[in-house]
């Protein structure tokens, strides 16, 4: 068997060799590539493959790290990254592949969650304002459920008592229907307007979570 390793950007990049010592550099090959459109309604435009996820090693469910940036519609990001922050949204979607991960594309059905839409709000002034679910960690499954957590910010522009920012939990038992922790026990749809609890003390971004057989606890870092 051969070990793969992905090198993920916009466009997703694979590697592989007989180990992850043993990667072999000129077996590096493009497995996505990102559409890039401009609608914000499309949830299609650069997508980053942050948590793939297979049951039997050939078909997989990827969740995406989606960007899209108003400036974009108007054409006037200039390169200038300032301009990008203040006009970003960033939501999650999937990806699929049904060949051990060598290709995937994006399906019809492949929005996971995002923030509202932007609907021509301006974004000339100084504050920074990108906002929406950012960096989907590995997935685990515990139950009948598939976990993973995600960096969540609301729009700067709604109120206190709407607003959020920190890690919230969000799962699903066929990922094509998910659902975000609002608090306790309870869970809430994803297209719901019920705000999602975040995680007490964890105000930073993870990238990973697994579960440590020798701790037989979840680790998240």
């Amino acid at each position: 068997g051969k070990v793969s390793m992905l090198i993920v950007h916009s466009d997703t990049f694979r590697i592989t060799g007989s180990s992850l010592n043993n990667l072999n550099p000129n077996s590096t090959e493009v497995v996505f590539r990102s559409a890039q459109k401009i609608t914000e309604t499309d949830y299609n435009h650069r997508h980053w493959l942050m948590a793939p996820y297979s049951t039997d090693g050939n078909n997989f469910v990827g969740v995406n790290h989606h960007e899209w940036y108003a400036c974009k519609v108007k054409n006037d990001c200039n390169d200038d990254y300032q301009v990008i922050l203040r006009s970003w949204a960033n939501s999650l979607t999937k990806t699929v592949s049904s060949d051990g991960g060598r290709t995937w594309s994006v399906p019809a059905n492949h929005l996971i969650i995002a923030p509202p839409l932007w609907n021509n709000k301006p974004y000339n002034t100084p504050e920074v304002n990108n906002h929406g679910f950012f960096h989907p960690t590995k997935i685990v499954r515990e139950g009948n459920y598939y976990y993973l957590f995600s960096f969540a910010a609301s729009s700067r522009d709604l109120p206190a008592a709407s607003s959020y920012q920190g890690m919230i939990i969000l799962r699903t038992t066929d990922f094509n229907r998910w659902q975000y922790w609002t608090g306790g026990s309870r869970y809430a749809d994803v297209t719901s307007s019920e705000k999602p609890a975040v995680i007490p003390d964890m105000n930073t971004v993870l990238v990973s979570l697994t579960y440590n057989a020798s701790l037989c606890s979840y680790m998240a870092v």
